[in-house]
């Protein structure tokens, strides 16, 4: 990772903070972290996202192995304020 990149991927607003969010950054080229499902308590997608990976995503989400059952929430664009509205989806 170069020096100009680091402050973009390690600092994060403390407006965001409520998120409890994790990073994990690799120094190797792009490649698949596994993490065992059993970790991930919801997936929040975001709101360009395609319909065609919405449904990957629920696909694998609502296989029978995964319990207990991870959240799906939504975002979108809010119509008032510079921010994202958050939904859990159906």
């Amino acid at each position: 990772m170069s020096d100009d990149a680091r402050p973009a991927l390690l600092t994060k607003s403390n407006l965001w903070s409520y998120e409890q969010e994790y990073r994990a950054i690799r120094h190797e080229e792009p490649s698949i972290i596994q993490v065992p499902p059993s970790c991930i308590a919801r997936i929040i997608l975001g709101c360009q996202i395609s319909d065609s990976d919405v449904q990957e995503v629920k696909a694998w989400v609502q296989h029978p192995s995964r319990q207990p059952q991870i959240e799906i929430w939504r975002t979108k664009l809010s119509m008032t304020k510079y921010e994202l509205e958050f939904y859990r989806d159906q």
